[in-house]
């Protein structure tokens, strides 16, 4: 955005008083011109559910080093979708004269669009002067628009001298291919209750002018929600006696008309927001005034998570030493905390998947079906032919080692290579077979293995809690991860539950194991129906909680299986908790019937 020399940002704010913020602002094309987007980054490979979105007043951009290795090195923030930031400085002593919004998104990898909201008057040396917000977003930024809210106070009037007015950022997000519209907001704090009402309703109507009715919205950032008129400095101190006297926390939303109004138009709140929660820090003499200002406001969406982390030092516990954070001596990198949401789209579910092993099955294995697949396989490779020499005990180490072997490989790469080649090159790779005839009849060692090395027996329940779900109209199908290509339809056929399933979806067929994003996708799309139309449930965090959830599936439904601990013992669960636990597969209809 081009600087204007400081003579003449002087001599164009001298006419505000007679003239007016609007007026002025109307004739700059500071405030006028089209929002540049500025895509730095390709879209991402996943499909983008659930949105993670952050709200954070970052106070000017001074300490810049400091914020970013917050946002980078925070477990709970490193992982944002959105960034919904306020007073951003660009041009600006105070803040090192740097284009801020630039940095950051460079420093973040992430698309951004800026806003001018004032320009500075009061300091002749800042070459721009110029103090907004901006949209940070992993995802591709269609467009973006300003609107400059109904003026509740006028900054030029204020020891803080400025030209410009209160912002509200749209951008149209192109998630997966699927259109979210963001909306980063900034309201007047010099004002009270219903000026900021006013405000919001212009925000509210303008959303639904850009967006319409169909597009999930997110909206969020300093609503400066005092609960009071925050040019009247005698409120601010009667809250600040208040609290120091052990009243209870205002309830804000009873007191910011903005809040109810927010929902009137179909935005919910309480969910996505620690609400009465404080997230500002306002200095006060021998203290601090605690406020909630910061929000998220969602609609066509549902929150899977929300949180806020503090900016003090002494709270940060997780920086990472020798980075700037952790060398930082402030007290506080912004007197606001940030505040975050996992936002999941709303949608009615159409189709529920299930993993098979562990949750339709009760499977295990022991030292006998250790002895009795050792058996199987001995007699099998006999009678096809090969001169098996080993004793028992001897067979089962060398075809042990060789599995592990492959289950490292297969784990660390979430891949499933070829039957034959699982057969050849992994588990007989410790054997003198000729390796064209095990390829040949890997399928059949591959059965065996399935159905001995495992003990299985269907849960008690199936099939009345599957003929529920078609009953109430759902699609159903299976995801599992089987080095076989024929043996999860065999015991499906043998439960007699196959035809309950319109699809079924194994590892050995599509190259891809659980976790990997692709064979959930794969089962979607056979289905024909969207992740956030999917409800999925099975018995391990690591492959049925943390899959699901990267590929963008809405639910996850958990069920402990006698392998739930060993599985979830060798692959990370990312700290992954499902949506609900259930003790009994019959549960699932319960949930969704």
């Amino acid at each position: 955005m081009k600087a204007i020399p400081y003579e003449e940002r002087i001599r164009i704010s001298n006419r505000i008083p007679e003239e007016g913020q609007a007026a002025v602002m109307a004739g700059m094309e500071q405030f006028t011109e089209e929002l540049t987007v500025h895509n730095l980054r390709p879209a991402p490979v996943d499909y983008g559910l659930p949105l993670k979105a952050l709200v954070f007043n970052m106070e000017r951009g001074v300490y810049l080093d400091e914020t970013t290795a917050f946002l980078t090195d925070c477990p709970a923030l490193a992982d944002a979708d959105i960034i919904l930031a306020n007073e951003l400085d660009d041009g600006c002593c105070r803040s090192g004269c740097r284009d801020n919004a630039l940095e950051i998104a460079e420093r973040l990898r992430m698309n951004y669009a800026f806003g001018l909201e004032f320009i500075e008057l009061v300091n002749p040396d800042d070459p721009k002067g110029y103090h907004g917000n901006a949209i940070f977003s992993r995802w591709p930024i269609r467009w973006a628009r300003a609107l400059y809210l109904p003026e509740a106070y006028n900054w030029y009037f204020d020891r803080q001298k400025r030209i410009g007015g209160r912002l509200a950022i749209f951008a149209l997000l192109d998630v997966g291919g699927r259109d979210v519209g963001a909306v980063c907001v900034h309201l007047e704090n010099r004002t009270d209750s219903n000026g900021r009402a006013r405000q919001t309703r212009a925000v509210l109507e303008e959303a639904d002018r850009l967006f319409g009715k169909d597009v999930p919205v997110i909206i969020g950032g300093d609503f400066n929600t005092n609960t009071f008129d925050g040019a009247k400095v005698p409120e601010a101190i009667a809250m600040y006696e208040e609290q120091k006297a052990g009243a209870p926390a205002r309830d804000v939303p009873a007191m910011e008309a903005l809040l109810p109004l927010a929902e009137s138009f179909g935005y919910e709140f309480r969910s996505f927001n620690p609400v009465n929660t404080p997230t500002r820090r306002k200095p006060m003499q021998g203290g601090s005034l605690l406020l909630q200002l910061d929000w998220l406001l969602a609609r066509g969406f549902d929150c899977a998570g929300h949180g806020m982390v503090s900016t003090r030092r002494a709270d940060i516990d997780w920086a990472k030493p020798g980075s700037p954070l952790a060398a930082f001596p402030g007290e506080e990198l912004s007197d606001h905390n940030a505040v975050w949401a996992s936002c999941r789209r709303k949608a009615k579910p159409r189709a529920v998947l299930f993993d098979m092993g562990g949750t339709l099955e009760d499977i295990y294995s022991d030292a006998e079906s250790e002895r009795n697949v050792t058996r199987k396989l001995m007699d099998a490779l006999t009678a096809l032919g090969f001169a098996v020499t080993d004793s028992p005990e001897a067979f089962w180490e060398k075809l042990n080692a060789g599995v592990n072997r492959y289950k490292k490989y297969s784990q660390t790469r979430h891949c499933e290579i070829p039957v034959p080649d699982i057969w050849s090159d992994y588990y007989f790779a410790d054997f003198d077979f000729d390796r064209a005839r095990i390829r040949d009849n890997a399928e059949l060692f591959a059965r065996i293995w399935e159905v001995t090395f495992y003990v299985r027996k269907l849960r008690p329940g199936v099939p009345e809690m599957l003929g529920r779900l078609k009953d109430a109209g759902y699609l159903l199908g299976i995801v599992s991860n089987n080095a076989s290509f024929y043996s999860v339809f065999d015991m499906l056929e043998q439960y007699g539950i196959r035809g309950y399933f319109d699809n079924v979806t194994v590892s050995s067929v599509t190259g891809f194991r659980k976790p990997a994003r692709e064979i959930f996708w794969i089962a979607l799309l056979n289905l024909r129906v969207r992740p956030e139309e999917c409800v999925y449930v099975g018995d391990t965090i690591s492959r049925d909680v943390v899959g699901p959830q990267r590929a963008g599936i809405a639910r996850t439904i958990h069920i402990d299986s006698a392998l739930t601990g060993l599985s979830d013992s060798t692959m990370d669960t990312c700290g992954s908790g499902a949506d609900d636990e259930i003790s009994d597969i019959r549960q699932v209809a319960d949930l969704l019937v």
